[in-house]
């Protein structure tokens, strides 16, 4: 193979017997060894990390060998496809910023990034990709919560989040009214929202409530939601955690106030549920448990860690 940066030279000797094409063995022409000292002089300039290449892009790129340590800084959603890792050798990496929407990183072919096909870099994150010729590996460096959405619906059934899978956490604040008294919950799904889980024992739950000097009792039970807080009216902070884990159920933490239609009352709530699986997700939808409407603002935050 063409010996085109010195990425791709071989630590045996025997085995650089060209530089770009020109054949430096003892059998080649003369010529040769100056068209190949000008040769590696360019790859040296081209290559050696003493060169940091900076760019901003705003749509889909494919990462080439020249963009070896390079910083790409993308301000709009976008696509990074890399060409393959053989062709970009070991040791071949690049950093990607992702500064105004998430990136995805696409591998060639069958190839992977952390054992995945494809990877995303949460928007306001960092990821520097390194290539071992065979796959690719990065680690992602993250800036607290970031913000996924900020949605605002009026007189809908439910609210669905999807493209998920990046995020081990999930931290959601909202304020709903429901057109009539119901509990507002969370299911989520393994298929980034084609269906979503809500078989009768897929959801486990459990309550307190106040009013006033009045508390119930904490109560558990199987069902086909997470509950997050109840009535005709919500204003909540609900954290999940492990949402993207496998091998761990997604466990969500709630504190709300709400109005109880029914007496027209304020409660203060805290709930806790988990969705009693091992299989990670990728898509969350909030909804009501009966079949009332929902109207209102729900800002979504991710985080990797």
């Amino acid at each position: 193979m063409s010996k085109n940066s010195f990425l791709e030279w071989d630590t045996t000797a025997s085995n650089n017997t060209d530089l770009g094409g020109i054949g430096i063995q003892g059998t080649n022409a003369v010529s040769n060894f100056d068209n190949a000292l000008r040769t590696l002089m360019a790859q040296l300039r081209a290559g050696l990390d003493g060169k940091v290449v900076y760019a901003s892009k705003s749509g889909n790129y494919t990462a080439l060998g020249t963009d070896n340590n390079a910083v790409h800084r993308y301000t709009a959603t976008a696509t990074v496809a890399l060409t393959a890792a053989a062709t970009l050798a070991a040791n071949w990496h690049y950093t990607v910023v992702a500064d105004g929407a998430a990136v995805t990183i696409d591998p060639n072919a069958s190839e992977t990034i952390n054992g995945l096909t494809t990877l995303i870099v949460p928007n306001g994150s960092t990821a520097t990709i390194i290539c071992d010729g065979s796959s690719f590996f990065t680690v992602i460096k993250p800036n607290g919560w970031q913000t996924i959405e900020n949605r605002s619906f009026s007189a809908v059934s439910n609210v669905d989040f999807t493209n998920l899978g990046a995020f081990k956490r999930l931290r959601l604040t909202g304020s709903v009214t429901l057109s009539g008294s119901s509990t507002l919950a969370w299911r989520s799904s393994t298929n980034n929202g084609s269906s979503y889980d809500a078989g009768a024992s897929d959801y486990y739950y459990q309550l307190w409530a106040a009013s006033g000097v009045t508390t119930s009792s904490a109560r558990t039970g199987p069902t086909t939601f997470g509950a997050i807080s109840a009535g005709t009216y919500a204003s909540f902070t609900a954290i999940l955690e492990n949402f993207s884990v496998s091998g761990a159920g997604a466990l969500s933490t709630t504190t709300s106030t709400c109005l109880d239609g029914a007496v027209s009352t304020l409660l203060t709530r805290q709930d806790g549920a988990i969705r009693d699986s091992n299989t990670a997700r990728n898509a969350l939808r909030i909804l009501p448990s009966t079949a009332v409407t929902l109207t209102g603002n729900i800002l979504i935050e991710g985080s990797i860690a």
